[in-house]
């Protein structure tokens, strides 16, 4: 199978810059005023959020045989996760160092390896961490890396049976879900949409006509969602927004899936290829940007400008810090 297919560019480009917006907006929200926020932009960012879990585990599918040894396969994981992260962390970490006198006066130094594993944003709601990148995201889409071959393996026996079970168990979850990190954070509670990444490349690689094979992903998908609101309607509001994100997912897929190669296509593959270091890059950029220019947010204009500003500056230093760490 094609190693590379074309609308997951797409999709990974739209889900950042979803995500950016609603970084953005949310900071908007801290700063300035809720007032002057985008309606709509905590579903934009569960969109973002939703197509990111779908495509990590449709990507890693493209890349996955049955010759590919567990080593060989954490081996590739280590190396496209990590050495950009450390990049980007000591860059932020020596900015916080010149510009705050003090930028970690509370967190014990015990959990610096939790920044060293990528995991300080995911325990920041629990304990201080020394966490600058990565949010709670980057902890939860690791985990999943980690069960991975299992849920691969799982699905070379049986797909539509591992489904059933990642609903069984998101219900199960959502019913007894008693932890004081946030529901749509648990890493278990999204696999389910993790696994129906893996299904989707699972029936692109085996049938050639690919709408038709996506379009019944997304009937299946629908038929799990319903049943999991037939069961707990009182929690409609998390299915709907893993729901949109999916039917996002596919939207773009079907519009995109018969573009032949293409000045726009290089383009999408190259900007697609910096989408994870804008992710850890972009959220100080949003907050410097709001906090200086928050007079004249109340101009849709500006607003507008100063997100595309927040993208390519975004863009700009991911390109800088993914160079030197290729390099490196």
């Amino acid at each position: 199978m094609n190693n590379r297919i074309i609308p997951y560019d797409f999709i990974r480009v739209i889900a950042i810059a979803c995500i950016v917006v609603f970084h953005f907006e949310v900071a908007i929200v801290h700063i300035v005023s809720p007032s002057h926020a985008l309606p709509f932009y905590e579903l934009v960012g569960k969109i973002g959020v939703t197509m990111f879990f779908v495509l990590s585990g449709a990507s890693l599918s493209l890349g996955m045989t049955r010759r590919t040894s567990l080593w060989s396969f954490y081996k590739r994981r280590f190396l496209a996760l990590f050495p950009l992260f450390w990049v980007c962390y000591l860059f932020y970490l020596l900015a916080h160092l010149l510009m705050v006198k003090d930028p970690f006066s509370g967190p014990h130094p015990a959990t610096l390896l939790l920044s060293i594993v990528g995991y300080d944003g995911f325990f920041s709601y629990k304990f201080e961490t020394y966490y600058l990148i990565g949010e709670w995201f980057l902890g939860s889409i690791i985990t999943l890396y980690l069960l991975y071959p299992l849920l691969e393996y799982l699905a070379r026996k049986n797909i539509y049976l591992l489904i059933s079970f990642c609903l069984i168990l998101i219900l199960m979850i959502k019913s007894w879900y008693s932890l004081e990190m946030p529901l749509l954070r648990f890493p278990l509670f999204r696999m389910l949409e993790f696994t129906l990444g893996i299904y989707l490349t699972t029936i692109i690689s085996a049938y050639q006509t690919r709408g038709l094979q996506v379009l019944n992903g997304m009937a299946l998908f629908l038929v799990v969602m319903l049943s999991a609101f037939y069961i707990h309607p009182s929690s409609l509001y998390l299915y709907t927004n893993i729901f949109a994100g999916l039917f996002s997912f596919g939207i773009i897929f079907l519009l995109t899936m018969k573009l032949s190669e293409n000045r726009l296509t290089r383009g999408m593959s190259r900007l697609s290829g910096y989408a994870y270091g804008i992710f850890l890059l972009h959220h100080p950029i949003v907050d410097n940007v709001v906090l200086r220019a928050e007079s004249l947010l109340s101009s849709p204009l500006y607003h507008f400008c100063l997100i595309i500003l927040s993208l390519v500056c975004s863009l700009i230093l991911a390109v800088l810090l993914t160079s030197i760490t290729r390099i490196m």
